[in-house]
């Protein structure tokens, strides 16, 4: 059996830990010029809090925070490229900015990756990114409705077969059900789930095989 890398884990530093930082997924951007990429983060008021370095002979990372709050990783691979299975069931499926204010969002990544923001025509104000003709990843505009205490972030959204049973599986394992199961239009269900140690990610049922817009990897 061929064993692919799904995601990965690590102990958060006792740093962390005396800062009360909860547990998060980070979503990482894989981009060659890891250095480049993070000097224009600094250029468009985002917050270099790791500066590019060297995680032995598997790559180069930093850690960013962008002007509106969210904290992501940039990943410049060498012997160890990243998920290498993705958009199947139980695999990584999605990676969606969350933000109150997406204009400045969008400049940002905009300047940042180069990438190109189009919004959606269904009202929603929903915006996806594409590195030329190919989606890279989400953002979803916080309104009103949202709890005051969330904060800007990326969400991440692993895909699975069966939502309900996905819900019913979290509770058995001591994680929360924060969401759902809702419907999300006619792409699929989903639902927003808090883990045993606090860290938040959201599980979709697609409708049809991977039923997303063309270009989404």
């Amino acid at each position: 059996m061929c064993i692919r890398d799904r995601a990965g884990a690590t102990p958060m530093s006792a740093d962390m830990q005396q800062m009360d930082m909860p547990p998060v997924w980070v979503s990482y951007v894989k981009y060659d010029d890891i250095d480049g990429a993070a000097a224009r983060a600094a250029e468009a008021g985002g917050g270099v809090f790791m500066p590019p370095m060297d995680v032995l002979d598997s790559g180069r990372m930093a850690l960013i925070q962008d002007p509106t709050g969210a904290a992501f990783g940039i990943w410049s691979p060498r012997a160890f490229a990243g998920a290498a299975l993705v958009n199947q069931p139980n695999t990584l499926a999605w990676n969606e900015l969350q933000t109150r204010d997406l204009p400045a969002a969008r400049a940002f990544y905009e300047h940042v990756f180069g990438w190109t923001g189009t919004e959606m025509n269904d009202g929603s104000g929903y915006v996806t990114f594409a590195a030329g003709d190919r989606t890279q990843c989400g953002s979803l505009p916080m309104n009103e409705m949202w709890d005051a205490s969330v904060p800007a972030n990326w969400a991440v959204y692993f895909m699975v077969e069966d939502v309900d049973a996905a819900a019913a599986r979290v509770r058995q394992l001591g994680g929360t059900v924060l969401v759902g199961p809702n419907q999300a239009g006619e792409m699929g269900r989903f639902i927003v789930v808090r883990d045993p140690q606090g860290a938040v990610f959201t599980a979709m049922q697609f409708n049809g095989p991977m039923d997303l817009p063309p270009g989404i990897n």
